[in-house]
């Protein structure tokens, strides 16, 4: 069947249209993968860091709660549902001392 040339090329530019869209889709997926992997990457190179000096942070518990602690800076981050439960329970002091215990005695063993 014969179709005229203004009908070939309108078909001819609704078919482009329709790959460029599908392309466009594609390729818009494949960025938003490869955000989220670069976005998981940072993650994971920060992960057990310190935020004020940058070395590794130890995973300690006391007292029920657990919390990672930077020997370098002695820097503390905690959950805040950890700090509501010690606090609550009055043994935020004891964590505290322990760990002011626990940094004299590294002190006195490198001296």
């Amino acid at each position: 069947m014969f179709k005229p040339e203004y009908v070939a090329q309108h078909d001819t530019m609704l078919e482009r249209e329709y790959f460029y869209k599908k392309d466009r889709e594609l390729i818009d997926k494949i960025k938003e993968k490869e955000a989220l992997k670069l976005l998981d990457q940072e993650r994971s190179s920060h992960q057990n860091k310190c935020s004020m000096c940058g070395h590794e942070m130890e995973q300690k518990s006391m007292e029920g709660a657990s919390f990672l602690y930077c020997s370098e800076c002695k820097s503390l981050h905690m959950a805040v549902q950890d700090l509501d439960n010690l606090s609550l329970r009055h043994k935020l002091r004891n964590v505290v001392s322990d760990l002011l215990i626990h940094q004299n005695s590294k002190v006195k063993k490198s001296a």
